[in-house]
């Protein structure tokens, strides 16, 4: 362990490599980050996510590259929502109208603290006072990283002092051919239903069919020309399920994306503009890597239909997703 980094105001960010037999991770205090993460495949290490090699990169420019979202990942309309007849009002983070993963200085944007760490895991813990971006509660968050060989499992909870909303999101940003554009993946997401969205982009609180564009029941490559911002209902069950199969170009490693959450948002990484470079000095753009997102839906507190949001004192908000790695016999 030592510090990734220093902020502008003396604060050290901490850093963490993690390893377990092929599988190697660094993980850092801003955004409780997955910065870098790698597999040993035919003697070379390959990078399977997007992230900086400075400190200063995340700070400034940064599109949630591996962080931790929240409060409230994703949108709520009019940054305003009602609970136990109160309305809270939020930062308007997005253009002025909406707000977005938890506003100006959401999680993702947060140094956390370091609270355990060995060689295997990582655990970062985040405090969030009453009255921050607008929302009620002080809340605890904490965020665990622990490998195994070829599994990165991704613990995330969180407790309040007063009802408050929650939903955190792990913000990844895949490529399994370790640098390039994703087009050559080969993608299956096991959903029958996606969300429905206004034409501002907002869900609705319903569901529906997805087009065939969206629709990867079986297999395929996403298509050029539609861009993918979406999320999808995953089928019911308790426990672990699986929410995304993706493959690399090659065909020589597979990704499964199991979660006990309801929903899984897919983001095709087509607003990626960044004006430094990358791990091992590599140059990102549009999709340059794929989000896979397992959540609870954007706007939930304001949309009925959608599984609750609402965290009350006593409760415990939890999420726990594993990414699993394999060859791909093809």
């Amino acid at each position: 362990m030592k510090p990734f980094g220093t902020l502008p105001d003396g604060t050290r960010v901490a850093g963490v490599t993690l390893t377990a037999g092929n599988l190697s991770a660094h993980v850092i205090g801003w955004g409780a980050a997955l910065r870098d993460l790698r597999l040993r495949i035919d003697g070379t290490d390959r990078r399977l996510v997007l992230g900086f090699e400075r400190l200063g990169d995340y700070v400034a420019h940064s599109p949630h590259f591996g962080a931790t979202a929240g409060r409230y990942a994703g949108r709520i309309a009019g940054g305003t929502f009602v609970l136990d007849g109160v309305r809270h009002r939020l930062s308007l983070s997005a253009a002025g109208k909406h707000h977005v993963h938890g506003g100006f200085a959401g999680f993702g944007k947060r140094n956390w603290t370091l609270a355990e760490a060995g060689g295997d895991f990582a655990r970062f813990t985040l405090l969030s006072r009453d009255g921050e971006e607008g929302y009620p509660g002080n809340l605890v968050a904490d965020c665990s990283y622990r490998l195994a060989p070829r599994c990165l499992r991704v613990t995330m909870e969180a407790r309040t002092d007063r009802p408050t909303v929650v939903n955190l999101l792990h913000h990844s940003y895949f490529n399994l051919d370790g640098e390039g554009r994703i087009d050559g993946h080969r993608l299956r997401i096991p959903a029958e239903r996606m969300v429905e969205v206004d034409s501002e982009g907002l869900p609705t609180g319903r569901y529906m069919p997805p087009s065939p564009p969206f629709d990867f029941m079986a297999p395929r490559h996403l298509d050029p020309d539609t861009r993918y911002d979406a999320s999808y209902l995953l089928p019911d069950g308790e426990g672990m399920k699986l929410a995304a199969e993706l493959g690399s170009s090659a065909g020589d490693l597979r990704m499964e994306v199991w979660t006990t959450e309801p929903g899984l948002h897919l983001y095709d990484g087509g607003k990626i503009s960044v004006p430094v470079n990358g791990l091992d000095d590599i140059r990102y753009g549009p999709r340059s890597g794929l989000c896979l997102e397992p959540t609870r839906f954007s706007n939930a507190p304001n949309a009925e239909g959608f599984p609750d949001t609402v965290l009350r004192p006593g409760g415990i908000y939890r999420q726990i997703t594993e990414f699993r790695f394999e060859g791909d016999p093809r």
